[in-house]
């Protein structure tokens, strides 16, 4: 198995991991006191996203689905900063802590290299690039930022740039000869075999 194999296997075990974890954490309800309020909100989002799908695009237009979606991101505040933090203990401080290795990486004999040592700035840092974590902070600052009419076309540029972003690092992963990604190139580090 090619070490892109290797990394895009390592990271498949690593995010599931990481929803389980995401999962878990969100169903505690003093860390995430509004879930009963997100909860009826998706299912209100739901109910127009449908419409959307059945063709009534101009729902989109709407007020009604503005506030839905505004108010699905405000109750699911407290879900998006677990999850950056989520992340960033598994990738960063667990990953330093465990020989630069996740439980992902560990299956498929991988590891992070660097010809220098590697800081904590620097894995948190790579990890934040590599993650799109950046992205989703963003769309956290949007929402206290953007007035509820704004955010969704805020949000939704945020997700578009993101995801070109995250598309962008993952066709340089696979197609570049060393298969380094932007977060290797900034932090100048690699994924070697063990």
């Amino acid at each position: 198995m090619n070490i892109t194999l290797k990394r895009i296997s390592a990271y498949i075990i690593d995010y599931l991991f990481i929803i389980l974890m995401i999962t878990l954490v969100s169903q505690i309800k003093f860390i995430n006191p509004k879930y009963d309020k997100y909860i009826e909100t998706l299912n209100e989002y739901n109910v127009l996203y449908e419409e959307i799908l059945d063709n009534n695009i101009s729902i989109i237009n709407s007020s009604e689905f503005t506030t839905t979606y505004y108010n699905l991101e405000k109750y699911g505040l407290s879900t998006s900063i677990s999850t950056i933090v989520i992340y960033l203990l598994y990738f960063v401080g667990f990953q330093k802590w465990n020989n630069y290795q996740t439980l992902g990486k560990k299956v498929f004999n991988i590891k992070i290299v660097s010809e220098k040592k590697i800081s904590w700035l620097k894995m948190l840092l790579r990890s934040i690039i590599a993650y799109n974590l950046i992205f989703q902070i963003l769309s956290i600052l949007a929402l206290f930022i953007l007035n509820e009419n704004n955010y969704l076309i805020g949000d939704i540029l945020i997700t578009i740039v993101g995801n070109i972003f995250l598309y962008l690092n993952l066709f340089m992963i696979i197609f570049n000869k060393k298969h380094l990604g932007i977060h290797d190139i900034i932090c100048k580090t690699e994924i070697k075999e063990v």
